[in-house]
């Protein structure tokens, strides 16, 4: 199984691209973005040591991209769950091979999840998920 779940916050706000898909001519969306998570240790004197790790993360899932884009803000704390994926790119520059290992989020399974207590540099034009109105809750129990 290749399952991986992190726990970080944004770098930065996401960036969304729009493409046409192919078979429906619908504008679908991925949204792209990079979260930090932190490692946390001792050094052989005892002292306490900590290091950011940044890691890529791509939603192909047009859905979850479109939540992304209008929820997911620089310095929110969010859960990912998504597949560990290495592509391989030609270096431009010196014309040698390269990888790139990113999240991609992209099938039923992968979630995100926003856990809150991040800065949000989304200011005033960030929004809020509406609260649940009683309207919502099914009154009948099922058993």
């Amino acid at each position: 199984m290749n399952l991986a779940i992190l726990i970080g916050n944004l770098g930065a706000d996401p960036e969304i691209t729009e493409y046409t898909d192919k078979k429906t001519g619908e504008i679908k969306k991925i949204a792209a973005f990079t979260i930090a998570t932190n490692k946390r240790w001792k050094d052989a004197n005892g002292n306490k040591q900590e290091r950011a790790l940044w890691h890529n993360v791509v939603v192909y899932s047009d859905g979850l991209a479109r939540i992304v884009n209008q929820y997911v803000h620089k310095g929110d704390k969010i859960c990912v769950k998504g597949e560990i994926r290495t592509e391989e790119y030609t270096d431009e520059k010196t014309g040698g091979k390269r990888w790139f290992t990113k999240i991609a989020v992209a099938g039923f399974e992968h979630t995100i999840e926003l856990l809150g207590g991040g800065t949000g540099g989304g200011g005033s034009s960030r929004q809020q998920p509406p609260p649940p109105s009683p309207n919502d809750f099914d009154d009948e129990i099922p058993f």
